[in-house]
């Protein structure tokens, strides 16, 4: 189990780790380049006499100008440390760049510097890039790339160099150097695990050290900055340490200048309390005393007590908790005071819905009951407890009435806000009740539906009235049209025996008045003149005559509803000069004789309104029949009116059109506002089914 910890740690660690090493490798390897320096000026020194000169100067300029530009590039990293791991590894990279042209130069050494005759200065040189090498191991051991770098280059091309002399010592010295290079790479591995280990144990010594800081401090900051007070007492009950928050709480409690321990000592009671934590027994408490630092009433503590050991686990005082629980105390009163108001008043309120005139009950999503009043159960006859304890309410209920229940619930959870049904249901009495009921569902705060909450009210009583009532009112129209029948009947009697019998008598004597006209006229001028006068009397008669037939049943509907309509429009617009416009989707539509009358006084109504009170405005009338259905449209553009602003006594015209549209079974829609004229629309049957009239 160790090892797979150590590598998780070091590839946790490897950024510092990798960071030690490049400052370890930059710290040490100033003095390995000045020995490179010397090393340089002695090799150039000793081959002076057997190289040639040119050779040997090119290369050591060049060996000094890289070891020289290689301590430059050391010192400016070491003036200038960073902390940044990037900017670690950007020069690391330029150190092992300096290191492989390090490498290189004295690998050229091998060729350039290797005299042939001269065995003296040939071992010369091995024995100089070998103890190179060798020295690699204290230089380059902190990074593996750099010592592999310069060792493979100064070995290997003096290796190669040895090989192609070809002699037996060179060849013995060439699979040397070939040892030597694999036997210090060993050794470079073995320095570098060796440095990342040691590295890695210091990094994670100065974690620990900082961890242990961070906890004292930590520790110092809790404890002084704790909510609750923390002290330490000895054996003799002196408190030898406290926190801030327990000097707040006891000190200058009384005005006075004594010390919180002084205070703390004071109260007796708890004295024997801490007596208890001495003898090795652990106390939890709550206390009252009087009023602490900022309170302006009786206060409460909480005191915990632990006993503290020595090294040898003797106790030698003890460790305790005190806490200001005043406001906890208050509001656990003030909570069961409150408790017990919700007590009173959830029986209060389960009183009312007890007794309240209505069914209340809770469904949850399920179709299990949670609640559901005694009033309710009491109508039905079936109790709470049988209602809570069926699977689904419905089972309780007759299957008409369940599956319609049902189907009520279902249609509650599909829409928003409350859902209203009427439900007959069978009461105890033996008799059904019409039960109106509201239901809306719950939704809790994610969204989800949990059930519904359901009202029932009876309004079997208000049922049977309303019926009644639209009994009554059917009578009172039916009344109302069989009058209204017996007025055209009447009216149509009257305009014929008006127009019969009175047309026949003016006519009759008009025709006597221009007798004696030509009989006497020429010899008497006055009486010519007063049968003249005579004659347009009677015109005047006849028209009089005309118009009170017309009033009374209008002859224009002997030629169909639609010229009659067209008729009255024409009338208004001779009448008070405005634009009239007719539009029809049939020229002719067969409309029973009281249907038509109505429809035709409905429009004479409307258009004595607008003759009154429009004012100059363009009237139009649309006639469109749809199936077996009549539309009329009647749109003014005059002054409009507010229909709540008509006085009642006024609004006799408007009431006597509905009434006639609903006499027709038909309905009638006024819309109009100030300023914006009037929109009429009438929709009737042409037939009504079973009527027989």
């Amino acid at each position: 189990m160790k090892a797979p910890n150590d590598l998780k740690n070091l590839i946790t660690n490897w950024p510092a780790v990798q960071d030690a090493l490049a400052e370890q490798l930059f710290a040490s390897h100033r003095a390995s380049i000045v020995s490179g320096i010397v090393l340089v000026s002695m090799l150039a020194y000793m081959q002076w006499d057997v190289v040639d000169h040119t050779v040997i100067t090119v290369w050591f300029v060049l060996m000094q100008a890289i070891q020289v530009a290689r301590i430059m590039l050391l010192s400016f990293y070491r003036s200038r440390p960073v902390e940044s791991g990037s900017f670690v590894k950007t020069r690391l990279r330029m150190f092992r760049i300096g290191v492989l042209l390090g490498g290189i130069g004295w690998g050229a050494s091998a060729y350039w510097l290797y005299p042939l005759e001269e065995p003296q200065h040939q071992m010369l040189i091995i024995i100089l890039l070998i103890g190179l090498s060798t020295a690699s191991i204290a230089s380059y051991a902190a990074d593996l790339i750099s010592a592999g770098l310069f060792l493979n280059l100064t070995l290997l091309p003096l290796i190669v160099r040895l090989l192609f002399v070809g002699d037996s010592t060179s060849t013995a010295l060439a699979l040397s150097g070939l040892l030597i290079i694999i036997f210090m790479s060993i050794s470079i591995w073995k320095v570098n695990k060796s440095l990342v280990e040691n590295i890695q144990l210091r990094l994670e010594a100065n974690s620990r050290e900082h961890l242990i800081k961070t906890s004292e401090e930590g520790y110092r900051l809790l404890l002084r900055h704790s909510p609750v007070g923390i002290f330490h007492f000895d054996k003799n009950l002196d408190i030898t340490y406290f926190n801030d928050r327990f000097k707040e709480l006891f000190e200058n409690r009384d005005r006075s200048q004594r010390s919180a321990t002084a205070v703390f000592r004071s109260l007796h009671s708890i004295q024997v309390w801490l007596s208890k934590v001495i003898d090795g027994e652990t106390i939890s408490i709550e206390h009252a005393c009087d009023r602490l630092s900022g309170q302006s009433s009786q206060s409460w503590i909480q005191l915990s007590c632990a006993p503290s050991y020595d090294k040898h686990g003797h106790v030698d005082g003890g460790v305790a908790i005190v806490e200001d629980i005043s406001l906890r105390k208050r509001t656990e009163e003030e909570a069961l005071l409150s408790k017990q108001e919700l007590e009173a008043k959830r029986v209060l309120f389960q009183t009312l819905l007890d007794n309240a005139p209505i069914g209340i009950w809770l469904l949850g999503a399920d179709g299990k009951i949670k609640f559901i009043n005694r009033a309710f159960c009491s109508s039905v006859g079936v109790t709470e407890e049988q209602f809570k304890s069926v699977a689904h309410y419905s089972e309780l209920l007759t299957p008409q009435v369940s599956e319609n229940c049902i189907k009520s619930d279902e249609a509650c959870f599909q829409v928003d806000g409350v859902h209203t049904s009427q439900e007959w249901i069978p009461f105890v009495d033996g008799k059904e009740h019409l039960l109106e009921i509201h239901k809306v569902k719950l939704i809790n705060n994610d969204g989800e539906i949990v059930g519904l909450i359901g009202l029932a009210t009876d309004i079997s009583q208000r049922h049977h009235l309303e019926t009644a009532l639209l009994d009554s009112h059917q009578t009172l129209r039916d009344l109302s049209e069989q009058s209204e029948i017996l007025r055209e009947e009447e009216r149509k009697y009257i305009a014929r025996e008006v127009h019969d019998e009175l047309g026949q008598i003016l006519t009759a004597l008009r025709m006597d008045v221009a007798l004696i006209s030509l009989r006497f006229g020429a010899q008497n001028f006055e009486m010519l003149e007063k049968t003249r006068g005579m004659t347009v009397l009677l015109d005047k008669a006849g028209q009089c005559v005309r118009n009170i037939v017309s009033d009374l049943r209008p002859n224009v509907l002997d030629i169909g509803l639609v010229s009659a309509l067209k008729w009255l429009g024409d009338e208004y617009a001779e009448h008070t000069g405005n634009a009239f416009n007719f539009e029809t989707n049939e020229e002719s539509i067969d409309v029973e004789e009281v249907g038509a009358a109505s429809i035709f006084r409905i429009v004479q109504e409307s258009l004595t309104n607008a003759s009154r009170y429009a004012g100059k405005c363009t009237l139009h009338i649309k006639l469109i029949r749809q199936g077996d259905d009549l539309r009329i449209e009647i749109r003014d553009t005059g002054r409009g009116f507010d229909y709540d602003d008509i006085p009642k006594q006024k609004s006799f015209g408007l009431l006597g059109m509905r009434e006639r549209a609903i006499s027709l079974g038909g309905e009638l829609q006024i819309t109009s506002e100030k300023n914006k004229g009037v929109f009429i629309e009438l929709l009737v049957p042409i037939s009504r089914k079973g009527d027989g009239q």
